[in-house]
């Protein structure tokens, strides 16, 4: 089952690139990161940022995000498989 193999790969995105067969994400040191073009914006993003949450947007702003179409479609592609 496809959840489960993603679960046994959760050992990061080195995990994930092998369990895709692919080679392993670039290393990217924190002061060549903030040469490049996101700087420090994206540096923060990639290494402080934890525990983002659309829930204050659902409960203030009636925030309602749609379906990921391609999601849905991995769904249903993997459910006929499966039959």
């Amino acid at each position: 089952m496809l959840t489960i193999d993603l679960i046994r790969c959760a050992n990061g995105e080195r995990g994930f690139a092998q369990w895709l067969n692919a080679p392993p994400p670039p290393q990217v040191s924190v002061e060549d990161a903030l040469q490049m073009e996101g700087g420090a914006d994206a540096v923060y993003y990639g290494t402080q940022m934890r525990g983002v949450s659309n829930a204050k947007a659902k409960r203030e702003l009636n925030f309602q995000p749609r379906s990921l179409e391609w999601v849905v479609d991995t769904a249903a592609v993997h459910t006929s498989n499966n039959s």
